[in-house]
């Protein structure tokens, strides 16, 4: 049994009849370890946080952009429709600038948050896109031209209006509906529910929560008393490396193959790939070598060589391989350290992210975990990560356990058993920090059994 000192909880994840799960509570304050039988809910969690994070991470700029977008294409079409009727002498695509300036100057208003009151300088552009529209139109397209300028030019500073004063909060419900919809395949409430319709997530985070409701798989609302500015990674399957070598179209990857895909072949953080010669990541990737020797150096004796992308794949320079080996070929095993490697190097991971990793140990010998679990904890201590793990492995559970001893970081460490009550198949989660002998005795149930069988054969044939 460990001895550890627990430092005051600052973030927390409750779900309550969510995806199959009554009620948990779990601290998330640094490396979170959740071990458990199959099919007791110690995905949900790494899920559940996953999609909290990634759906509300820098909500109130994208919601912008979406409406500055949403307005663009909305003004676009109005315009191609409308000089078509006029016979515009700049053809059906111009470029109407007052039109343009008027965007500009109602999303500055937005962004300061004075959108709802009345605009002093509505008037004057109104007037100014009347005269450019009618400076273009066919002088023989009629007498109403005038007329149809000032009803159209109204017609779309309303739908302007529309996009604009729809409210934020509803936009956000249906962010966190689609979201939790694609990670959970539209299967939020638990199936054996007992006619329970409502779920929650709650993520309180230094006592500033974040609460999300769903009425079946929609959410219908949410209070969010802190915003989300740490970016969440989720790694489940290494397979992923090799989608990086061909082509998907929208919607052929799930959620989280699409975003850690997405991660792995941004090489904005390359000089190569950058017209100054320098690397948009180039300073923080530069910082987080120098922090980063110990992992690198593990790192390297797993997966010694250089990862290049050339013009038909990515390739791992091996020198154990006497050359250069597409991932596609590469062992499952050496995959999932090549992941890391990427991440690292294209300076992926920022401080106070959030990494989650879904049984990562499944396709590595013993001693590649214990190498794994040692880079988890030298990432997590480095750049104060929150990390969630769920596991099968007692090898994977006390390298976790012995490295956060050994690098100083056990007090920030939490570990959890999963089970399934047999008689109302409810999923419950103990806290069993500074008592993980808890779980090592339910891992070892299937060895206690293989031992009472290799002593019965054993009698029978002597």
């Amino acid at each position: 049994m460990s001895s550890y000192a627990r430092k005051v909880i600052a973030v927390k994840l409750t779900l309550d009849h969510f995806a199959g799960i009554e009620h948990a509570e779990i601290q998330l304050d640094g490396l979170t370890v959740i071990a458990g039988l199959n099919n007791t809910g110690k995905s949900t969690v790494g899920k559940a946080l996953y999609s909290v994070f990634n759906a509300l991470n820098g909500i109130q700029a994208r919601l912008l952009r979406q409406r500055r977008d949403e307005i663009e294409s909305q003004a676009a079409n109005a315009l191609r429709g409308y000089m078509g009727t006029v016979r515009s002498k700049r053809g059906r695509y111009p470029n109407v600038r007052e039109v343009d300036a008027y965007i500009d100057h109602v999303m500055e208003r937005y962004g300061e948050g004075q959108c709802g009151s009345e605009d002093p300088q509505r008037a004057r552009y109104r007037s100014a896109v009347i005269s450019e529209l009618l400076s273009v139109a066919d002088p023989d397209a009629g007498p109403e031209v005038p007329a149809s300028a000032g009803e159209f030019v109204d017609r779309l500073f309303a739908d302007i209006d529309e996009i604009l004063d729809y409210p934020e909060e509803e936009l956000v419900k249906t962010v966190l509906s689609d979201y939790f919809g694609d990670m959970f395949h539209n299967q939020i409430m638990p199936l054996n529910s007992g006619g329970i319709r409502n779920a929650s997530v709650e993520l309180v985070i230094k006592d500033k929560p974040i609460r999300i409701s769903f009425t079946g798989d929609e959410c219908d609302s949410v209070v969010r008393d802190v915003d989300i500015e740490h970016d969440a990674l989720y790694i489940a399957d290494p397979f992923v490396i090799d989608t990086l070598n061909r082509q998907f179209q929208p919607g052929q990857l799930d959620v989280v193959e699409q975003n850690l895909r997405n991660r792995l072949v941004d090489t904005v953080g390359h000089a190569s790939d950058a017209g100054d010669g320098l690397g948009a990541n180039m300073i923080r990737r530069n910082i987080a070598k120098d922090k980063l020797a110990d992992v690198e150096r593990i790192l390297g004796g797993v997966i010694p060589g250089d990862i290049r992308s050339l013009a038909d794949g990515y390739y791992l320079d091996s020198p154990r391989a006497g050359g250069s080996v597409r991932f596609e070929n590469m062992s499952t095993g050496l995959k999932s350290f090549a992941v890391l490697k990427m991440l690292i190097e294209r300076g992926k991971f920022g401080e106070r992210d959030v990494l989650v990793l879904d049984e990562p140990e499944i396709h590595l010998h013993p001693e590649w975990q214990m190498k794994y679990a040692q880079v988890i904890v030298l990432l997590q201590k480095t750049f104060d990560l929150t990390v969630v793990v769920t596991t099968h492995s007692p090898y994977f559970l006390d390298a976790f356990d012995l490295y956060s001893r050994q690098y100083g970081t056990s007090g920030s460490a939490s570990y959890y058993e999963s089970s399934r009550d047999l008689e109302s198949n409810a999923i419950v989660f103990e806290d069993v920090t500074g008592n993980i002998d808890a779980i090592y005795q339910t891992m070892a149930g299937p060895i206690d059994v293989l031992n009472a069988l290799r002593d019965e054969l054993e009698e029978r044939d002597s």
